[in-house]
């Protein structure tokens, strides 16, 4: 019961109406406790449906293989892309894409359905269309450079069988990508071989010309000062050779890209105006790089130009995809794959450059300078430094050519195609199918649902709960009726005259218990209300609630009998016209009531 207040200036209405909540946990135990069959309901329909997919769940068996690949991780010192790299072995430095696109090719499955048919030609077809969907791969994001081929299917033969031909297709398909490009970096040395074979020969004439026109030694021409020069000079014929295989390789990228880029444009882009844009754009950043590397340019430009390279290729890929769709595969083709991977080549040897190109203008101002603090050089010296500078160069680049063949030997006997096999196929074990961490889970997530349930119907829930609520919206509460249960409700009745015997007894009135906490709370409400209407001659008083089934009759009914036993006239009108009980409770027909009275068919009594 409320009565009508001042409303608090500093009153702020919540968001269902009833000003500030408590704390967020509360409000949740609150609604919980309210209505606590929901969380119940939610788990029973979220567990019951999961309990029964896991007990009807198939057996599953799993095998995997581990395998390493060659990646390139950094650029510089440490690793070169380059397959005439001046410096160490000649690596295979693929990127970890260029062997998740592999993976991810329409070539791998094929070849690996072949093999699976080779070895099993017995094999329904649809038993192989099962053992191939269930291999994949994945990769450990903080461990970049391996790779682990599994299979999980519910047969354990095929498990273990498509794994093992998934790990050797893949083998097969690295060893014959890298066998390919080998035999051309080995046609290339040969021919880069001869050309400088016959340039040392051509300098080796002019050299002895040179002496033997001059008359001198060359003993003679290599001691004193002249010695000092000859070092430097010999130093900077190294770094050059360096430098002109590293250009060797960068003209070898760009030729290899615009042939990739030809090849792909001859298999439907040649109508795309996408593709146009991309190669020419392409070709401008390698234009852009290959100056800026050179000279060293605007750092943050370089930055610049390579992610947007990336993203060209990322697209082209895409562009690549979706001819490949209509052309029946369902990933990127070898041309698109093989010049993701030289460009990514192309990059680091452009930085090599870089590098090699310090060193040469580091010693070309060491012997400016060394030119400057001995003018009095003799000019047969300083043409000869000249010379044997050329050919040293050239013999520096003879032999890098020579140790780069023999490696390229070494790896075309060798076949690994950059892959290492760690852990060779497991046979196929049963997959552990984690039941009871499952069921838990699952009646977590349930409760934290039927809670997140619970909280949400009571949020939208307006009407009104306790007393704190009714003070938000700015009344003062009559008062508080504590909740009466049946066994501690059975006051005696009032024995008023009942028409019919056969009127349902609803309802317990507290006339008998005079000294129950019931009674005592309806007498405060009764002083509440006259305390209100004390100068009212006539004293009138409307019982309402928001919905039905809150009340009102009952707090009507002994609201009414506290005001009698008071002394005072009182009046109980019903005025609900649909579902009036107001009778029950006094166990009295329902008509005649308000509404005869109100049509004139009986007169007040």
């Amino acid at each position: 019961m409320s009565g009508q207040q001042p409303v608090d200036p500093d009153f702020e209405p919540s968001a269902n109406g009833f000003g500030q909540s408590p704390s967020a946990p509360v409000n949740i135990i609150l609604a919980v406790l309210r209505r606590p069959w929901i969380p119940v309901v939610v788990i029973f329909a979220i567990m019951v449906p999961l309990f029964i997919y896991l007990s009807r769940q198939p057996v599953r068996y799993v095998s995997q293989s581990q395998l390493m690949v060659s990646t390139l991780s950094t650029y510089g010192a440490f690793g070169s892309v380059s397959p005439l790299s001046p410096g160490g072995m000649y690596l295979n430095t693929n990127s970890f894409s260029y062997y998740r696109s592999i993976l991810e090719s329409r070539q791998f499955r094929q070849a690996v359905r072949n093999r699976l048919i080779s070895e099993y030609p017995d094999a329904p077809a649809d038993t192989l269309e099962m053992a191939l969907g269930a291999l994949a791969y994945r990769s450990d994001v903080q461990e970049e450079g391996f790779i682990t081929i599994y299979a999980v299917t519910p047969s354990e033969q095929w498990t273990y069988r498509v794994t093992k031909a998934g790990t050797d297709a893949f083998q097969d398909i690295c060893a014959g990508l890298e066998r390919t490009e080998s035999e051309q970096v080995y046609r290339f040395i040969n021919s880069q071989i001869d050309a400088t074979s016959a340039k040392i020969e051509t300098t080796e004439r002019q050299l002895q010309h040179f002496l033997e026109s001059k008359h001198l030694l060359v003993e003679d021409m290599e001691s004193g000062i002249g010695k000092e020069l000859l070092d430097l000079e010999r130093e900077l014929s190294q770094a050059k050779a360096k430098l002109e295989l590293v250009k060797i390789n960068i003209s070898s990228y760009n030729d290899k890209i615009n042939s990739l880029l030809d090849g792909i444009s001859s298999k439907g882009y040649a109508s795309s105006q996408r593709f146009d844009q991309i190669r020419n754009e392409l070709q401008g950043i390698r234009d852009e790089l290959n100056a800026l590397e050179s000279s060293r340019g605007n750092e943050q430009r370089i930055a610049e130009l390579r992610d947007r390279r990336s993203q060209l290729l990322s697209e082209l890929v895409s562009l690549d995809a979706q001819v490949g769709a209509a052309q029946g595969r369902n990933a990127a083709s070898e041309p698109v794959l093989s010049l993701q991977r030289i460009e990514e080549q192309l990059d680091a040897a452009l930085l090599e450059q870089f590098n090699y190109q310090n060193q040469v203008n580091y010693y070309e101002i060491q012997i400016r300078r060394f030119r400057e603090e001995h003018p009095d050089l003799p000019q047969d010296i300083l043409e000869f430094a000249k010379l044997v500078r050329g050919k040293d160069v050239l013999i520096n680049t003879l032999n890098i050519l020579l140790q780069k063949r023999e490696e390229t030997r070494i790896k075309l006997a060798s076949e690994q195609g950059g892959v290492k096999v760690i852990d060779e196929p497991s046979p196929a074990t049963h997959m552990a199918r984690k039941r009871p961490l499952k069921l838990v889970l699952g009646f977590f997530f349930a409760l934290v649902a039927g809670i997140g349930v619970s909280f949400l119907v009571d949020y939208f829930d307006f009407s009104i709960k306790d007393e704190r609520e009714v003070s938000r919206l700015g009344l003062s509460s009559l008062g508080t009726v504590p909740i009466i249960h049946p066994e501690e409700s059975n006051g005696a009745r009032l024995n008023l005259p009942s028409r019919s015997k056969n009127i349902r007894h609803q309802g317990m009135l507290i006339h008998g218990k005079q000294r129950s906490i019931q009674a005592e709370a309806f007498r405060s409400i009764k002083i509440a209300l006259q305390f209100i209407a004390a100068d009212q001659r006539k004293k009138v008083f409307v019982v309402s609630s928001p919905y039905a089934s809150e009340g009102k009759s009952f707090i009507t009914s002994n609201l009414g009998i506290v005001f009698a036993m008071g002394g005072k006239r009182t009046l109980l009108i019903d005025v609900d016209q649909r579902r009036s009980s107001l009778h029950k409770y006094f166990e009295v027909h329902r008509k005649p009531g308000l509404s005869e009275h109100l049509l004139e068919q009986v007169p007040l009594e």
